[in-house]
């Protein structure tokens, strides 16, 4: 396992966030003010400098998309006035089927994971970039959302409240092996998760609005007790996958920055409008964001080795940024007023293209591999 910085091996440390912090919808963190008819269950409580999720009228092209089988779990144990973390016994095993969708010819290669809502209903899909092709692998009755790859993309990590509350689940590439990784009965909500190195281990990052605190903590996959981390307000946090750096996000007077950590940590957002959704290179070199508020929102390229930051071209309001696997390209959502697409561009902000997807209502949540 690659040693983590040093200063996040310490027991978890709770740290108010100045102000009062709204107890709004986790989906409502990445939306501009239209109206969307309700968040992803057990999301309710999840983000605290939220913007409203977006309402999107259906898009005009419909798909066909295979789906995965709901699995089942035990019911989290505790006396729910403590937090525990045990490892669930169900593992149903469900192959998704891949579609019948348009090709693209970009050749940008991998699979990109996002969540979608459709009728009403979040699930995680996956898209094959060069086929075009997507495969629904979520279909409980619960919203699942916030997916994200393990580093040699065979498992993805995801949020479902199907088990009673928001806990983490993980998957095979392919929507197989559905299980229940958390059970969390403490205070806070989990709520977004990145992958450590080795593969074994994730970074979970838990909120509190109604204390006014958020953390991070360090979950086992397959089981074992979470440990803390000593960071504020750490809202998402990304894993460089060979180099173990950290781009994680803090929220300080009223604002949210971007801190690196790479043995070192140090902001290296301080702009005074807010910075969020931290996407890191495998090596650690780069790291892409969104920057500004709602409606107005765009990507911005930090390069750590010269520090310069680099402005992509907007299309709408641009937001979830996340690198390709090689670091060459980056997929985004943009919205303007009636549909939230994705899209990819190189990181020069070039050859900028629109990725077919499912139809949906509206569209967040991206995560790259090969």
């Amino acid at each position: 396992m690659r040693a983590l910085p040093a200063c996040l091996s310490a027991l978890l440390v709770m740290v108010l966030v100045a102000g009062a912090v709204a107890g709004t919808a986790l989906a409502d963190a990445h939306s501009t003010s239209r109206d969307v008819g309700g968040a992803p269950a057990g999301a309710a409580n999840a983000r605290s400098f939220s913007q409203a999720e977006p309402t999107p009228t259906p898009r005009s092209v419909v798909f066909t998309v295979a789906t995965v089988e709901p699995t089942a779990t035990e019911e989290p144990e505790g006396d729910g006035n403590t937090d525990t973390f045990t490892l669930p016994t169900a593992e149903p095993t469900v192959a998704a089927e891949e579609s019948d969708q348009p090709a693209s010819d970009d050749g940008l290669g991998g699979t990109l994971a996002y969540a979608a809502r459709v009728g009403g209903q979040w699930d995680i899909y996956s898209l094959d970039i060069d086929t075009g092709e997507s495969t629904q692998l979520t279909s409980s009755p619960s919203d699942e959302i916030a997916p994200a790859w393990s580093p040699d993309g065979t498992q993805l990590v995801f949020m479902s409240g199907q088990s009673g509350s928001q806990q983490v689940w993980v998957m095979n590439r392919d929507g197989s092996d559905q299980r229940q990784v958390t059970q969390w009965t403490g205070s806070g909500q989990l709520f977004y998760t990145t992958w450590l190195p080795d593969g074994n281990d994730l970074i979970v990052t838990v909120a509190d609005n109604a204390a006014g605190v958020a953390w991070l903590i360090r979950q086992p996959v397959d089981g074992g007790a979470a440990t803390g981390y000593t960071e504020p307000w750490s809202g998402v946090a990304s894993v460089a996958a060979d180099s173990g750096a950290m781009a994680y996000t803090v929220r300080t007077s009223g604002q949210t920055d971007i801190v690196l950590d790479d043995g070192s940590p140090r902001p290296i957002t301080a702009t005074g409008v807010s910075e969020d959704i931290p996407s890191i290179t495998r090596d650690g070199t780069s790291i892409v964001y969104q920057v500004g508020d709602p409606g107005g929102r765009y990507v911005e390229i930090h390069d750590v080795d010269t520090g310069t930051t680099t402005r992509l071209p907007q299309i709408g309001d641009d937001s979830n940024p996340v690198w390709s696997p090689d670091g060459e390209r980056i997929a985004f959502v943009s919205e303007d007023g009636v549909w939230a697409r994705i899209f990819v561009t190189d990181a020069d902000g070039s050859n900028t293209t629109e990725l077919p997807t499912v139809e949906y209502e509206t569209a967040w949540y991206l995560s790259w591999a090969a």
